[in-house]
């Protein structure tokens, strides 16, 4: 049975923040349970786009870690 605490370190009875962003056919989210400033690293952020007619989705590096910079989005690599 999972813990309170189970995943990432985080409360699960706690509500996350959700930011959107959204540019042409590239969408961000942006998810954390700390929220403080979108400048700390404490977001998990998910990058949507699209290549003629296919979808894409990926995390910065692939890491779906609540350790990235809200305010950077654009700046990572996405896989």
């Amino acid at each position: 049975m999972l813990q309170k605490s189970d995943i990432d370190g985080q409360a699960l009875d706690m509500q996350p923040y959700v930011l959107v962003d959204t540019s042409g056919t590239t969408i961000y989210v942006g998810t954390s349970i700390s929220f403080s400033d979108e400048a700390a690293p404490v977001w998990r952020i998910r990058k949507e786009w699209m290549v003629g007619t296919v979808k894409y989705a990926g995390y910065p590096n692939g890491d779906q870690g609540f350790k990235f910079v809200w305010a950077s989005r654009a700046g990572y690599t996405y896989k």
